[in-house]
């Protein structure tokens, strides 16, 4: 994964240097230098997000639903509600996860291009005296990073504690089923009611491993959104058109 990330930088500053004198002129280089060493970064996140945990989490949670079946046919019932109470909060949040996410990477990116004009001019800001009147602007632009920040960490935790009572809810469910299933069990004696707490503590068990699962892929879809933006805002620099590409001192168009 990490060659990955690196090949893709090597890629992308290939491209930036292909890019046009107007867009080195007009764009940030700050901001062109936060997507290619934070933004790309995530790279790793989205191919374990989209890929990795997937193959990991969905064989898995399969063998915990036939064991279900075998355990108790109740619970097996209950388990395919999972999903669909987990479906409705990563709907709702998904879009506004990335609004907020990306004020927040923009934001970190401006606080970047201070830095970068101001080192590349601190000639000009030593001669005029300008330390304080900089050191105010990126105290600023610092604020207004954290600010975004926090906006978009504060919706993932709405969304994650949405996430945690929906599945609280299943959880809730499975176990009052199980549960009336035990108390039947004792009014046919002992030894059946001993089998039915020992299927009842099997079944909550892969309930537990099945609900873990679509929780962890739900829980990290909500995650994933701010590796969308970096992602996009990484394609967008690597989709921009080539209008001239200057090799060797000669422009060609």
């Amino acid at each position: 994964l990490q060659r990955i990330t690196n090949q893709f930088r090597v890629d992308l500053y290939t491209r930036l240097q292909e890019l046009s004198l107007r867009f080195h002129s007009e764009e940030k280089i700050g901001d062109a230098i936060f997507r290619m060493f934070q933004d790309s970064a995530v790279l790793p996140q989205a191919i374990n997000g989209l890929v990795i945990q997937p193959l990991r989490r969905v064989p898995f949670s399969v063998a915990s639903f036939i064991a279900l079946i075998l355990y108790d046919y109740r619970m097996a019932v209950v388990s395919p509600m999972l999903p669909p109470v987990h479906s409705p909060p990563a709907a709702i949040f998904a879009d506004p996860m990335r609004r907020a996410f990306l004020p927040n990477r923009e934001a970190t990116a401006d606080a970047t291009t201070r830095i970068e004009e101001t080192l590349a001019s601190i000639k000009a800001v030593k001669a005029f005296g300008r330390e304080s009147a900089e050191d105010r602007l990126y105290a600023d632009d610092n604020w207004n990073a954290f600010l975004a920040a926090r906006r978009a960490r504060l919706m993932l935790v709405v969304y994650r504690v949405l996430s945690h009572f929906a599945r609280g809810l299943a959880y809730v469910a499975a176990v009052y089923l199980g549960a009336r299933e035990v108390m039947h069990g004792g009014h046919a004696g002992m030894a059946y009611a001993a089998v039915s707490l020992g299927l009842f503590q099997g079944s909550l068990g892969a309930f537990q491993r099945l609900a873990g699962n679509s929780h962890a892929l739900t829980d990290l879809g909500g995650s994933l959104q701010d590796v969308v933006v970096a992602v996009s805002r990484v394609f967008e620099m690597m989709a921009k058109t080539r209008e001239e590409r200057v090799k060797s001192g000669t422009a060609k168009p």
